[in-house]
């Protein structure tokens, strides 16, 4: 058995492609037995990693019960020839579907994209998503060939992926999330919550990573060398606190921070106090001198021209 790997190792999705896949779910109604949506990714390959940078939805309907999909790929053409009139370096790098499960069509689907890619990826997204992390998965599709004279048969394999974005788009995120009813910048409180989660999240990994171990200890799945390796990784860059003295600098280090953090609360705390004093010192000082705020000159009226006439009832 022989299998041919995809060429692209790694995903990277700007935030605004997420944007763009959230309004082209809620927007489409669902009608015809499709509770999702699918589209185009536009970006570029480089080194084996897809960077999609933008997309666009392509009308899709769907009835699961019987099998019947419809795909309009000649839209997904003409959006193509005007996204190269803006930048002809960018191309269709895969596509993405908004469901919650991977569906046998999905394999038919992909092989229509890879008419545009043969190494196309597809991202799933979750619109509402329960578990931390990403809300999103990065698939490629694997052929294996048998060599006992069997078809090829084909298989969704996961691919790495992360969010990542360039300066100016961090900014327009962080300026669209402030015309958004309830979001505000980031406080104290919700940088803490913020790490919470990350390390709620971080717990559930290793967690996974512990399930995985016990597994291949008993049995139940085959040994990996690469993943073997990863997890070695990640235990050899952990301190040592068994030792005394490298738990001892831990303590210190995290007292120091948290006596700077407390610190810079308190200098906060008394400068808004006393800026608050002044400003009532002030207010008490101008009602004593009986300081009253300058009157506004009255405005000169401007008086209609038929009211200026002259006993003969003639104009000036």
């Amino acid at each position: 058995m022989e299998g041919c790997s995809s060429k692209i190792k790694k995903v990277i999705v700007h935030p605004t492609v997420f944007l763009e896949m959230l309004d082209h779910k809620w927007r489409i109604p669902v009608t015809d037995g499709s509770p999702r949506v699918i589209g185009a990714l536009i970006g570029n390959v480089k080194n084996g990693v897809a960077d999609v940078v933008s997309s666009f939805g392509v009308p899709y309907t769907e009835k699961s019960e019987e099998g019947i999909w419809i795909l309009d790929l000649d839209y997904a053409d003409e959006m193509l020839e005007m996204y190269h009139k803006v930048n002809p370096k960018q191309t269709v790098v895969g596509w993405y579907q908004t469901g919650a499960n991977i569906k046998y069509i999905d394999t038919e689907i992909h092989q229509r994209f890879q008419k545009l890619n043969p190494d196309a990826i597809m991202v799933q997204l979750v619109p509402e998503p329960k578990d931390l992390g990403i809300p999103a998965k990065a698939y490629t599709i694997e052929e294996t060939k048998h060599e006992d004279g069997r078809p090829t048969t084909q298989a969704f394999q996961n691919l790495e992926i992360e969010i990542g974005a360039e300066e100016a788009e961090e900014v327009g995120v962080e300026h669209l999330l402030r015309d958004i009813g309830g979001v505000s910048i980031k406080s104290s409180s919700q940088s803490v919550h913020e790490s919470v989660t990350s390390l709620e999240g971080l717990s559930s990994y290793l967690k996974d990573m512990l399930d995985y171990l016990s597994d291949v200890y008993k049995g139940y799945l085959p040994l990996n060398q690469e993943i073997l390796e990863k997890i070695q990784s990640v235990v050899y860059d952990l301190p040592l606190l068994v030792n005394p003295d490298v738990h001892k600098a831990v303590l210190e280090q995290n007292n120091d921070n948290a006596t700077v953090v407390l610190l810079s609360l308190l200098i906060r705390t008394v400068l808004a106090i006393n800026q608050l004093v002044n400003n009532r010192i002030k207010t008490q000082m101008s009602d004593k001198r009986g300081d009253k705020p300058p009157k506004k000159e009255a405005e000169p009226k401007l008086v209609p021209m038929d009211t200026l006439q002259t006993d003969g009832g003639g104009m000036f």
